[in-house]
């Protein structure tokens, strides 16, 4: 009885952990599609003066957000 809790409780500890290396990998495809949607935003949107009350701003904004969606990703 002893032994088949120890199992149990090991093979629910290694369910948890093989679930947290496979998000962690999904990490290189988050910046992949920062790097994409950067520069997507750049290349539509090439002049920003970094001023948040500036349209062009809010416009590579927008289409950054757009694009990191487009991905299933949070900008």
């Amino acid at each position: 009885m002893k032994y088949s809790l120890t199992v149990l409780v090991l093979s629910s500890i290694a369910c948890i952990m093989s679930g947290s290396l496979a998000s962690a990998q999904g990490t290189p495809n988050r910046e992949d599609a920062i790097r994409q949607c950067i520069s997507q935003a750049q290349g539509e949107v090439p002049n920003v003066s970094g001023d948040p009350n500036d349209p062009a701003y809010s416009r590579r904004l927008t289409i950054y957000a757009a694009c990191m969606a487009r991905f299933g990703e949070r900008p």
